[in-house]
């Protein structure tokens, strides 16, 4: 029998979910990346004969590491790398939001994305006027030099906010996933690809680029870990892949 040319380009969707169930698998969107590292201890016995050498070797697996680089900062893509809680929030208004004010400083909204802002003193009875005592920016403002508010002045803030997503980062806990890709072979005609690895988890990311030259990316190195639900034999406790025979395979 010949042997086949057996191509592979992997183009896919990701998607994750609970491990076990519970809720449907979320697409994490685009990947420039999905790689999988078998970390190995290599065991090795020496031949101390005249000859050298070795008798035996053997690799015995310690880990799995299941790398991503995620080109979409989503709340929930932001959350399992911050291991932290998403949420979002209904459009808005805030009343009378309390602040402290200084010459040249910088005020944060608790809700970002603002319009319709008024500011005014602590007892509401003086209304500040914009670009002249404060500059509005898209989470705060800024309170100019030559303001009528004076330094440690206390203000009340009034605007109306958009819908908007949040992360607490490291609020959340430690959970398991199964991933899986939904792919197909550009080499071998877009046949159908698909990867699942059953339990996953996330540790917290090491970096996270809030301000960089390009895009903004994501990159995650999970662990794939053993799953002992999975006893039947010949089957992997780890991850399998399914690829068309009669296009080729791995």
């Amino acid at each position: 029998m010949s042997l086949r040319n057996q191509s592979v380009a992997l183009l896919g969707d990701i998607y994750i979910g609970p491990y076990g169930g519970g809720s449907a698998n979320r697409r994490l969107g685009s990947s420039s990346v999905l790689r999988l590292t078998h970390n190995v201890t290599q065991l090795e016995q020496p031949n101390y004969g005249k000859d050298g050498g070795q008798l035996n070797t053997f690799d015995r697996l310690t880990s799995i590491d299941c790398e991503l680089s995620l080109d979409q900062l989503a709340r929930e893509n932001l959350a399992i790398a911050l291991r932290g809680l998403a949420a979002q929030s209904a459009a808005g208004s805030a009343a009378a939001e309390a602040a402290v004010a200084y010459r040249g400083g910088y005020i944060p909204f608790n809700f970002i994305g603002a319009s319709n802002v008024v500011v005014k003193n602590q007892a509401g009875t003086t209304t500040y006027v914009a670009n002249t005592d404060y500059v509005v920016s898209g989470t705060g403002i800024v309170i100019t030099a030559a303001s009528a508010i004076t330094d440690a002045q206390s203000i009340q803030l009034a605007y109306d906010y958009p819908v908007q997503d949040s992360i607490e980062a490291i609020a959340g806990s430690r959970s398991f996933y199964t991933i899986l890709l939904d792919g197909v072979n550009e080499a071998e005609g877009n046949a159908p690809v698909h990867f699942r690895g059953h339990k996953l988890q996330f540790p917290l990311a090491n970096t996270l680029d809030l301000i960089s030259d390009g895009y903004g990316k994501l990159d995650i190195k999970a662990r794939l870990l053993k799953d002992d639900t999975i006893v039947a034999t010949g089957l992997s406790k780890f991850y399998n892949m399914k690829m068309l025979s009669a296009v080729g395979g791995l």
